[in-house]
């Protein structure tokens, strides 16, 4: 009896011992207050990057023992989800948030980031938006890390202004390889990298192979090339269109022909429009850039071998347009009015058609017709009268041409106006007429076009 309470006894002394040399464990102290030191802070980030509210202060050393820890701050920030409907198909400790940390740690002499920064702590929950961590650098005694998804990592660091830190364009740059929802992180990032100039060529070149390699959009980072608008970007879409890369080349072109238009890459615009490519996007771009000079031959060549009928169009109007300085055509605005005038009532599907009790419908309609007659032969005289031959043949065609969706007309609307163009194209000189007709009919790229204008040819 005496040796059991005797090793009770040493079994609670040994208890004893190992819990007095356990550390003690910190009670959380959640602060929904701001402390005083961090108040400069989040009036900054709340006052200027968008929908970011603060929601709470946590003392950094409850969540890290590190020795570096103590003093420091972490400070969370919320912001409502793109998508709530979606967040109910989760579960409640799965459900996707937008949340963001920074965390304020001393900035003790001698401490090496390097090597505290693997130490580091952050919350594992699923966010809506890409998210990574970044050093944003040193602002006054402190030394600034922060997790959140991009933009916002570069908004903090222009309204904290920290020195030093992660080179933003790199996290940037790498941002493009992941999909998030609703492609957010590639479809806004792009537009960051213009303020980062050059030095973001090398960081978005090494993803750009990294998307290649592994088969992904390769389109957001030649908009992010767009934005930096230097002849270095200019000459990576050279690069790529030179390449030989399956299918490179046609999404290259695409990221090209859209808005913003560059600078340094007019020789590019040339190339694709003399491909019969992206036509009018590449001739609003060389207006926009004021390169008419250049642009004229290239409409030239265009208009002696069109791809097609709307490319013909194009590059005839803008000729006139830089020819006589007036953004109207005559010809065209006359062929747009007797498409509206030639509109009568239940034309368009589910529109009422008015017919007295006392006519039948035939009479009503030789009445409209009547009544037609005297709206559109003035514009017919003075279309196939037009000066401009060119334009007037190209206008006619407009409306020989004219096949929208029945669903959007009635079938003797459209008829109406094809017999319109079938007469404006008879009154105008043969000569002129056909020698358009057989430009399209020979050198359009497109099968069915070629075929249609052969059997106008024939027609007329």
């Amino acid at each position: 009896m005496k040796r059991i309470i005797s090793l009770v006894l040493l079994g609670l002394f040994v208890c004893a011992t190992v819990s007095a040399q356990r550390p003690p464990i910190r009670k959380k102290r959640t602060v929904r207050r701001i402390p005083p030191a961090m108040l400069p802070y989040v009036r900054t980030v709340t006052a200027n990057i968008r929908l970011w509210e603060f929601d709470r202060a946590v003392p950094l050393e409850e969540s890290m023992p590190e020795h570096f820890a103590r003093g420091g701050w972490r400070l969370d920030f919320t912001r409502p989800l793109m998508n709530a409907s979606a967040a109910m198909t989760y579960h409640a400790d799965h459900a996707p948030v937008n949340s963001a940390e920074i965390l304020f740690i001393v900035n003790r002499k001698g401490t090496d980031w390097n090597r505290a920064r693997p130490l580091l702590r952050w919350k594992n929950k699923p966010q809506e938006l890409y998210n990574t961590v970044c050093d944003l650098g040193t602002s006054g005694n402190w030394r600034i890390f922060a997790r959140a998804d991009v933009q916002t990592l570069d908004m903090l660091k222009a309204v904290l202004r920290p020195e030093g830190g992660d080179p933003m364009e790199e996290l940037l740059a790498e941002s493009l390889l992941h999909e998030d929802l609703n492609s957010t992180t590639r479809t806004q990032v792009p537009h960051l990298f213009g303020k980062y100039g050059n030095k973001a060529i090398i960081p978005l070149k090494r993803s750009l192979g990294k998307a290649i390699a592994s088969e992904q959009p390769v389109e957001p980072f030649f908009r992010a090339f767009k934005y930096i608008n230097a002849p270095e970007a200019a000459m990576e879409f050279r690069n790529a269109l030179d390449s030989g890369y399956p299918g490179l080349a046609d999404r290259v072109r695409q990221v090209l022909a859209e808005i913003p238009y560059m600078k340094d890459a007019v020789s590019l615009y040339v190339d694709t429009l003399k491909k019969h490519m992206y036509t009018e996007s590449c001739i609003k771009a060389m207006l926009e850039l004021k390169e008419e000079k250049r642009l004229v031959p290239v409409l030239e060549m265009l208009r002696r071998r069109p791809g097609g009928y709307l490319e013909l169009v194009t590059a005839v109007y803008t000729l006139r347009r830089i020819q006589t300085g007036k953004e109207v055509i005559p010809e065209n605005e006359l062929a747009e009015r007797i498409l509206m005038l030639t509109a009568r009532e239940g034309d368009v599907p589910g529109s009422a058609k008015m017919i007295s009790i006392k006519s039948s419908e035939s009479s009503y309609n030789a009445k409209l017709a009547e009544e037609e007659k005297r709206r559109i032969e003035p514009l017919i005289t003075s279309l196939s009268g037009a000066s401009d031959k060119e334009c007037a043949v190209l206008a006619a065609l407009s409306l020989v041409l004219f096949s929208p969706d029945e669903t959007a007309f009635s079938k003797e609307y459209i008829r109406r106006v094809n017999r319109y163009g079938w007469r404006i194209l008879s009154l105008l000189p043969r000569k002129d007429a056909l020698s358009i007709v057989l430009k399209l009919r020979d050198h359009s790229t497109h099968d069915r076009e070629r075929n249609v204008f052969a059997g106008i040819a024939v027609r007329l």
